[in-house]
């Protein structure tokens, strides 16, 4: 019981701490307000680009909610548009607030895409004066229900709780592919005679298709059925290839001890060697759990630009092998 409760105390100041982070924009310049922009020449890899000046006219500028969406939005438009994303690197969008000056960005873009089940997006849904500008990327997706808050998830998809959304859809191949397809419908609505778009979004779509075979093939030859973490953000991973998804916290609350116990012995049980965390989280936290059950810590990243990438790299966290995943 004496871990248990140090691991409990550990928790909450941890949680206690990160709850009043405040997040921080980018600003693209006094004309245009303060979302982070990159287009394909300025964000490929990952980072925000400040456009300077006045920022970009209305009519040339996109938003998106967060990095993995910019990603998606990119490979269909090009350098059509500017970019902008909403949530900075190292925010949290579950905890994440607009600001005045983005919902004057949002009302002046083009469009604005969001994952659709986040609420500072229902917020700015609620606000925008226009909001069929907004588009919704969970469109089509078979959405799961938060699990005890947001802890387990078993093999067969299902969880074992009630209230809320599992927010974390594009953080799998299939919900990724069904939002691209979404994204390039909208976009084609305003564009119908751009046949570049059409062309970009059929190479994204196999793109897209060939990650999910690799994730399949990877899961299928491995004996790995179950793998732990410390926020429950591969919920729509676990689903789709068949995984259990054991999470440390719950709904964004501290585990209580009887919960504690419970997920050390089931750690034990699965032979869970690795216990996944994102940035945005507290180390610490994970690193006490990792060493009561010898489990390894290991950051992975579902917020960046290259979604594709990081989804590899989780892959192969879960389900290493002796040939790593290959390079998308």
């Amino acid at each position: 019981m004496g871990f248990l409760r140090s691991y409990e105390s550990l928790v909450i100041s941890s949680l206690s701490r990160f709850s009043r982070q405040t997040a921080f924009v980018v600003a693209l310049g006094v004309g245009v307000s303060c979302v982070s922009c990159g287009g394909r020449g300025g964000g490929r890899g990952g980072d925000s680009r400040d456009g300077g000046g006045g920022g970009p006219a209305g009519d040339n500028l996109l938003i998106v909610s967060i990095e993995p969406l910019r990603f998606l939005v990119d490979e269909i438009v090009g350098d059509d548009f500017e970019v902008g994303v909403l949530v900075p690197a190292g925010a949290s969008p579950e905890t994440y607030e607009p600001t005045p000056l983005q919902m004057r960005a949002a009302e002046d873009a083009r469009l604005v895409f969001s994952t659709g089940v986040i609420d500072f997006e229902h917020v700015m849904l609620q606000r925008l004066s226009s909001p069929e500008r907004f588009v919704d990327l969970s469109a089509g997706i078979e959405l799961i229900s938060s699990v005890d808050g947001g802890a387990h998830v078993d093999a067969d998809g299902h969880g074992h709780a009630h209230g809320g959304v599992d927010p974390h859809v594009w953080v799998a191949p299939r919900g990724l592919a069904r939002m691209a397809r979404t994204a390039y419908e909208r976009i084609h609505e305003l564009y119908p005679d751009s046949t570049s778009y059409t062309a970009n979004y059929a190479r994204l779509s196999e793109r897209l298709a060939a990650l999910d075979r690799t994730v399949a093939e990877r899961i299928a030859a491995s004996p790995t059925r179950s793998f732990m973490i410390f926020h429950p953000g591969l919920t729509y991973f676990a689903r789709d290839y068949g995984l259990r998804q054991i999470a440390l916290e719950h709904d964004g609350k501290e585990p209580s001890v009887k919960q504690l116990a419970e997920t050390v012995g089931l750690a034990r049980a699965e032979g869970v060697s690795k216990i996944l965390y994102q940035s945005e989280f507290p180390r610490r936290v994970v690193e006490v759990m990792a060493a009561e059950i010898g489990a390894e810590p290991v950051e992975i990243d579902i917020l960046g630009y290259d979604i594709v990438g990081n989804i590899l790299k989780i892959t192969e966290f879960i389900a290493p092998s002796a040939t790593p995943v290959p390079k998308d």
